[in-house]
């Protein structure tokens, strides 16, 4: 389950189990995203991305979510 792609209907099931809206994405450089990234990843790339990730719930107001990943993008909650 390394790309949303081999995610296939999972995401859609969830979403219609769960009545909840559903965000999905691959970040630069996995699944079918760009594969040529601009530039080197840092060894706390992940913190970056979890401040990314936060940074978005604040500015769309989402304050009530629920947030899953896998591989290191489960370790960004």
């Amino acid at each position: 389950m390394g790309c949303v792609q081999l995610w296939r209907d999972f995401l859609k099931k969830l979403a219609g189990s769960t009545e909840c809206n559903v965000l999905i994405y691959d970040r630069l450089g996995y699944g079918k995203s760009d594969p040529m990234l601009t530039h080197e990843r840092s060894t706390n790339y992940m913190e970056l991305e979890a401040d990314v990730l936060n940074d978005l719930l604040v500015k769309f107001e989402i304050d009530n979510a629920i947030l899953f990943g896998h591989s290191d993008g489960g370790s960004m909650p």
